[in-house]
């Protein structure tokens, strides 16, 4: 029997949490912007299995990073593996997190929220402590700007 699905409105809240996250410590220059894309299915210039966010940064350069959210049980659909196949074979960075600290981290690696200088994270009281709705089983893998090199961020 599988476990039940979490609710849409989790998934919501880590984007809107992660999107507020970037708001307020935003590296200049850089984009953290929502795909709205949800339930995509036969409306015009839509289509099913997009990441939820489309990330540019100065340290991404050139490159477009897509950052996909879970909940901590969350996995994808069949529109997001094949999603995920172009973005590897294209060489993008992408990334398939799970809860609100794992995009964060992601975010920090590719140069779009600030990081304190003794490394720790920098948060705000609005958005809750580092180690909200953590968890996952995947890794996170975002292929590097060298050809054939990817980075894990743990």
């Amino acid at each position: 029997m599988r476990a039940p699905r979490p609710a849409r409105g989790e998934e919501d809240a880590i984007q809107a949490a992660v999107i507020a996250h970037w708001r307020l410590l935003g590296v200049p220059g850089s984009l953290v912007a929502a795909v709205p894309n949800k339930r995509a299915f036969g409306q015009a210039g839509l289509s099913p299995g997009l990441f939820d966010l489309v990330v540019l940064s100065p340290t991404l350069g050139r490159q477009t990073g897509w950052l996909e959210l879970k909940t901590a049980s969350g996995r994808l659909s069949p529109a997001q593996r094949e999603f995920r196949e172009i973005l590897i074979l294209a060489g993008v960075p992408y990334a398939i997190t799970f809860g609100r600290d794992e995009p964060i981290k992601v975010l920090e690696a590719w140069g779009a929220v600030k990081v304190t200088r003794d490394g720790r994270r920098q948060t705000h009281p609005r958005l809750g402590a580092p180690g909200a709705q953590a968890g996952g089983s995947e890794r996170l893998v975002c292929p590097g700007q060298a050809a054939g090199s990817q980075t894990e961020i743990l």
